[in-house]
């Protein structure tokens, strides 16, 4: 890994600590956030994984989708990346 990855890893894990922290708070039933960060030459691809304890919670959480796509969005807008719905996956712990 390059010494520029590891700084943008650590800048999404910046973020993703705010996400948590915020999605605690908000969502019943939400465990935790972790993410996948592939470098594709002067580009990166994000993968970020929702995981919450029940299907229900889980499927409960997916009704605000549209507002946490919208957070997650502008949390990482200061690393410049960007994510769309289809890189967010809801997951069961």
């Amino acid at each position: 890994m390059k010494k520029t990855d590891k700084k943008m890893n650590t800048a999404v894990i910046k973020q993703l600590n705010a996400l948590c922290d915020e999605l605690t708070f908000t969502l019943t039933g939400f465990r935790y956030v972790s993410h996948t960060l592939e470098a594709k030459s002067t580009q990166y691809a994000i993968t970020v994984l929702l995981y919450f304890d029940t299907p229900e919670n889980k499927d409960a959480a997916q009704l605000k989708k549209g507002e946490i796509v919208a957070l997650i969005q502008s949390l990482l807008l200061p690393t410049g990346l960007t994510v769309n719905e289809k890189e967010i996956k809801w997951l069961i712990e």
